[in-house]
């Protein structure tokens, strides 16, 4: 068994009733942990004391609680917030993209009608090809 003061200190933290031969020779061994330790004695026999530390730690926990509660109400607060924020990017960004694709859509139709009045008034292919950048099958399909 390894006796340095390191160990005789990390033995007694951890110590365990049913051996109490093992604290006897710690307590023998080191004056720091026999000091230590008697003042651990006075403090829990001492019922003032005890409750006192009670109540702090019931303090301690119940500040913990309360921060924890805190932390995860404003998790959640982000969490709506992000995904209010990325419903409402995302609506603009769709309504952005449907209007590029309706501005387009629209273009092209009115580029196709423009085609069909010039073939209407029996204007040249080349011609229309020239004015609509339409290819010679697109304004063949509108022949039909």
């Amino acid at each position: 068994m390894i006796t340095t003061p390191l160990a005789d200190w990390l033995s007694w933290f951890c110590f365990d009733e049913d051996n109490m031969k093992g604290l006897e020779t710690i307590l023998e061994r080191n004056d720091r942990v026999k000091e230590a330790h008697e003042r651990y004695e006075q403090f829990t026999a001492d019922r003032e004391l005890m409750e006192r530390y009670e109540a702090r730690m019931k303090y301690l926990c119940d500040v913990a609680t309360f921060k924890e509660d805190g932390r995860l109400k404003g998790f959640e607060e982000g969490r709506s917030e992000g995904r209010a924020e990325g419903r409402a990017q995302g609506q603009a960004e769709g309504r952005a993209q449907g209007q590029a694709e309706g501005l387009i859509e629209g273009e092209t139709a009115r580029t196709m009608e423009f085609a069909r009045m010039m073939l209407r008034n029996n204007e040249p292919i080349d011609k229309i090809i020239r004015y609509t950048g339409l290819s010679k099958e697109e304004i063949e399909s509108l022949k039909d």
